[in-house]
Order: C-alpha cells, then sequence, then structure tokens
C-alpha cells in the first residue's frame, strides 16, 4: 500500500549538522522508507554521528569520491525505492514530508514534486525562505527556476533519464540535471505543503557568483538563445545586489 522511498544524505565532514537531519529522517510518519548515507571520506566525527544510528540506517557508505554528485549516483546505484530524496547533511523536514510528497506524487502522477525552502542560521532562526514556482517551465531554459532542488522527491526513475554530473558544472549541476530531464519530458509539480528547511552555508551560498555563470552556460550549452540566458544572468546579479543591500540596512 505505500511504496518505497528512498532518502540519501550525502555528507562530507558534517559533524555539526547530521544528527539533526538523521532524526528528522527517523521521525517521519510514513512507514516504508529505505535510509541511505553516503560519506565522502569524512575526516571529523560524521561516521560516529552516523554509527550511533546504525540500526535505523539501511546503508551507509563512506568511502573518497570526487563530489556530491558521485555521492548522490552511488544512492542511487543502491536504492530499492520507488521514490527517492536528496536530503543533505545540513538540511531537515518536518515528521509529514514524506507522506505529503508520496499523496501528492501519486494523486497527480508526477514525475517528481517539489515544494519550498526555508533558510535559518546556526541557530536555527529562520533568515529568508524561498517559494517554489509552479510555472518553472516558462524559464526553466533560460536560467535556474525556484523548482527548489533541495525539496525534491521523485521518482527513481528520473535519475535514469539522464545522469547527475558535476564533472563540468560544479556548483548548478542541479540545474544541468533538471533542465537535461525537463528536455527529455520528465514533468515536476509544486506542492506548497512541502517545507524543507536548509542551514545557511553551502555552495548555493558560499560559490553564488560562480554558480550564477554555470545556469547562464549551462542554459545555452542546452541550445537556449544567448541573448536571453545573458538577459536572466544579469538580473539575477542585480537582484542579488539589491537583496543584499535591503538586508544590510534593515539591520
Amino acid at each position: 500500500m505505500n511504496p518505497r522511498v528512498t532518502i540519501a544524505t550525502i555528507c562530507f565532514n558534517s559533524e555539526a549538522t547530521i544528527e539533526k537531519t538523521i532524526r528528522s529522517v527517523l521521525s517521519q510518519d510514513y512507514l516504508n522508507i529505505e535510509y541511505i548515507v553516503v560519506d565522502g571520506k569524512s575526516t571529523d566525527g560524521t561516521m560516529d554521528v552516523v554509527k550511533k544510528y546504525n540500526s535505523n540506517i539501511s546503508l551507509a557508505i563512506s568511502e573518497k569520491d570526487s563530489g556530491p554528485a558521485e555521492a548522490q549516483r552511488k544512492a542511487i546505484e543502491n536504492s530499492t525505492g520507488m521514490y527517492i530524496m536528496f536530503l543533505f547533511a545540513d538540511d531537515w523536514i518536518p515528521e509529514n514530508y514524506i507522506s505529503n510528497a508520496v499523496r501528492f506524487l501519486t494523486s497527480t502522477k508526477a514525475d517528481y514534486v517539489f515544494g519550498n525552502n526555508v533558510f535559518c542560521d546556526s541557530f536555527g532562526k529562520i533568515v529568508y525562505s524561498v517559494y517554489g514556482d509552479k510555472n518553472y517551465a516558462k524559464k526553466i531554459k533560460y536560467t535556474m527556476p525556484r523548482i527548489n532542488y533541495t525539496s525534491i522527491v521523485s521518482r527513481l526513475s528520473i535519475y535514469h533519464v539522464s545522469k547527475m554530473t558535476d564533472d563540468e558544472f560544479k556548483v548548478a549541476p542541479d540545474y544541468d540535471f533538471l533542465l537535461s530531464i525537463h528536455n527529455k519530458g520528465v514533468i515536476g509539480r509544486y506542492c506548497d505543503q512541502l517545507i524543507c528547511y536548509n542551514q545557511i552555508g553551502g555552495n548555493s551560498h558560499r560559490k553564488y557568483f560562480q554558480g550564477v555563470r554555470d545556469v547562464r552556460n549551462i542554459s545555452i550549452k542546452h541550445g537556449a538563445n544567448p541573448v536571453i540566458s545573458y538577459v536572466y544572468y544579469f538580473k539575477r546579479i542585480l537582484g542579488h545586489f539589491c537583496l543584499s543591500f535591503f538586508r544590510f540596512i534593515s539591520k
């Protein structure tokens, strides 16, 4: 009655944050969850934390990899679920997240569902929110819309339509992947009931400008009009500076 859902946590030197992630997985009210942890051979106490929960983890891998994309591929190769979610080691979800996602996926027949991201500081205080864009298909050809990759629960099969790789684009491989599967007919749907919490400090924050350049180049790589791609690129740069300025003056 309840299709299996794989939750995969990708981590590296995440001792300070991973326990909150694990506990949010174990608190889910959905009953058929396979939990996989893929660690990039951490040098801190990450795996000591993971080992505390061994009895609740289906598979834990700790070995060197080239980055999050390779780690995700390992999780995909070992997944036995119908659906999969990548919950990174500084993210957490409320207890009804998976049950709401599966209910939405089965009722809409979508290939994947995404929701909202709420970004918090290291003390758990909400800094800002990013709401998913139900009309993402109108702009995905030219820029990364608000699909909010870390909120996605999808059919495992979409990762066989196109391979997740960061060989070329280190900061925005999620956009490369999402645009690739979109061009092959994979359909996502937005659900406002899904809220994934993220701690500020990941690649998308630390390497924002590289990420925006990656998005521009990925768009052009997939055949978009370069002029339109550059318009979206400069719009995002300007928007980032304006947002940073308003946050500064409002302190």
